[in-house]
């Protein structure tokens, strides 16, 4: 079974497109995660301090 070349085509191009709508959100996601842990550390240390 020879796969039919427009539709792989159309195949890797819905999985490219896919993948460039969800990485915005995966890094928004990841940033706000990173965000939300630093200023855990700052008030943890703050607190570890005094």
């Amino acid at each position: 079974m020879i796969p039919n070349p427009i539709d792989f085509a159309e195949i890797a191009g819905n999985r490219i497109h896919h993948q460039v709508c969800e990485a915005p959100r995966y890094l928004r996601c990841r940033l706000i995660l990173l965000h939300a842990t630093a200023k855990a550390a700052d008030k943890a240390s703050k607190w570890i301090i005094s």
